[in-house]
């Protein structure tokens, strides 16, 4: 598994740099690093797809996963003196793996898990991100056709000025 060089995050950065909303271009940044997610950097699956769109998941077949939807949830904000503001931003990884058995989802999870704790800022976007829960259904929908469906939860760490929501 790859850390992303100075030059994939710097490739990252200059796609998103242009986006004028600050949580248009976080979660950009991470669906740009999720796309990572490939053999070639060492991961034990090919990313097939990383979207917001979740409508579509259940008509996705075997090589059309692993696929990742990001879906923003809540957001915290504590107030500092001046205009400083510090957000919390939850963010739902809601996945669909159709390649294998549990033991190859668990790897994949901890892939997922690895490219977000060795890229933790999102290409500068954030001061930290963490993973802060992982829940998985394969006990539903494994026995029966080999579906398994997860969810990561991030909690995506960031500040900036009350008056400038850029």
């Amino acid at each position: 598994m790859a850390k992303l060089t100075n030059a994939e995050m710097l490739e990252i950065y200059n796609q998103v740099k242009d986006i004028p909303s600050r949580r248009a271009r976080i979660m950009e940044s991470l669906r740009l690093l999720l796309n990572t997610l490939t053999l070639d950097k060492g991961y034990s699956q090919d990313i097939c797809e990383v979207s917001y769109d979740v409508k579509g998941w259940k008509d996705k077949s075997e090589d059309q996963t692993p696929v990742i939807y990001i879906i923003d949830d809540t957001t915290q904000i504590t107030r500092h003196s001046g205009c400083i503001r510090e957000y919390i931003w939850t963010i739902r990884l809601y996945g669909l793996f159709r390649q294998g058995g549990i033991v190859d989802l668990e790897k994949w999870l901890t892939d997922i898990e690895q490219c977000i704790v060795d890229n933790t800022t999102m290409a500068g976007q954030v001061n930290k991100t963490e993973v802060v829960q992982i829940i998985t259904d394969n006990q539903l929908f494994s026995v029966q056709n080999e579906t398994h469906l997860f969810e990561v939860i991030l909690n995506m760490e960031y500040t900036r000025k009350y008056t400038d929501p850029t």
